[in-house]
């Protein structure tokens, strides 16, 4: 995908599964859909906010008529982008990850997913997991794994629970635990999981 500042230079980025803004022009917002590092423009229909997630899967996107503002649903509730370079982090159950995000569908799996001010996409974790507080939250940096939960490296009186999510590849489902001899690597092609949703089939 090629990516441009407001100095005109342009440069090519490596594009994850996820939907990214595009730019403005005369027909509105522009989306572009990534899957499998094959990245197009949707069409995608404006929406009052109100209505926006009606008939919509979580994880999906949508445009806001009022003001051409990008957002996605979340436990059927419609969260517009973050006007701020802040990183948020969702989890979405209940989904197939062997169809790859931003293919939407059903299943018993969960996955993660990455929120910007210019996209929503998949993301994985090494080994170590990432950590959060809350669904939202952005990552705690200075966590540390511990058992069952994952416990922020504060003084004692601000220790608490945190949520944890382990995930190795696009294709798998994410767990609250370490998996063990799990490659962890995102070394899994994005190609392989179709060729593993056809495996799971048979």
């Amino acid at each position: 995908m090629i990516s441009c500042g407001n100095n005109e230079s342009c440069t090519v980025v490596e594009a994850n599964n996820g939907y990214f803004v595009g730019g403005m022009s005369n027909t509105g917002r522009h989306l572009i859909k990534c899957s499998e590092s094959i990245c197009s423009y949707i069409n995608q229909e404006k929406v009052n906010f109100s209505d926006a997630c009606n008939n919509k899967s979580d994880g999906e996107v949508f445009i806001i008529s009022a003001n051409n503002s990008v957002g996605f649903c979340y436990n059927g509730q419609p969260i517009t982008f973050n006007d701020k370079n802040v990183v948020k982090y969702y989890t979405i159950s209940n989904i197939n990850a062997r169809a790859t995000y931003p293919n939407i569908r059903a299943g018993y799996d969960t996955i993660f997913l990455e929120v910007g001010r210019f996209s929503v996409k998949q993301s994985t974790t090494d080994s170590n997991g990432i950590c959060y507080e809350d669904e939202g939250q952005g990552v705690s940096s200075d966590s540390i794994y511990s058992g069952i939960s994952c416990i922020k490296n504060l003084e004692p009186s601000k220790l608490g629970d945190y949520i944890i999510n382990f995930c190795s590849s696009i294709c798998k489902s994410c767990t609250t635990l370490p998996i063990d001899n799990e490659d962890y690597s995102n070394s899994i092609p994005p190609a392989t999981c179709k060729f593993l949703l056809k495996k799971k089939k048979n």
